[in-house]
């Protein structure tokens, strides 16, 4: 008799042994293991935009890139356009209308991007302000992870409407 609850006694310990390893094992051994293989590379871009037409800086446009790789293949990638006015084009009424951004690629290292904007001086009214034609642009670049080697492309801006007489210079 005593010999039966000694082997019952082992048959419990082994199976709690078992689903305290079941439950708890992929808690412990992937938790330490995702967070230290997880890297993520955030740059942040600055440019000046100037205006054919005014002889002072309007503002400036920050690129940013997040792309985050787990061991060497990229896992995710983000990117955004951000507008800043200078106190003068503030003043002036400089405004930055219709940012939209969109994938337009993805490799192991690197995700490509493409943005576009509307620039506008508007005066304003009691009702709603009024504005010049759109000076629209697009933005084309490139996000890159931490263990990317080889030449990076620099973001490339381009006027696509007549009256763009944007000029962008890294800050």
């Amino acid at each position: 008799m005593f010999e039966l609850f000694r082997h019952a006694g082992r048959r419990r310990i082994a199976v709690v042994l078992a689903v305290g390893a079941l439950a708890l094992g992929p808690v412990v051994a992937a938790s330490p293991a995702q967070a230290a293989s997880t890297r993520c590379n955030p740059v942040a871009k600055h440019y000046t935009v100037t205006e054919a037409s005014v002889k002072y800086s309007v503002g400036t446009i920050t690129i940013n890139t997040n792309n985050c790789r787990s061991g060497s293949k990229m896992t995710s990638s983000s990117a955004s356009m951000k507008w800043d006015p200078s106190p003068l084009g503030a003043g002036a009424g400089w405004r930055f209308d219709n940012n939209t951004t969109s994938r337009r690629g993805t490799d192991a290292q690197m995700a490509g991007w493409v943005s576009t904007a509307v620039m506008k001086l508007c005066a304003p009214t009691q009702v709603s302000p009024i504005c010049s034609f759109g000076e629209t642009f697009q933005v084309t670049y490139t996000g890159y992870t931490d263990n990317f080697v080889g030449p990076q492309v620099q973001p490339a801006f381009k006027c696509t409407n007549s009256y763009c007489k944007l000029h962008f210079k890294k800050a």
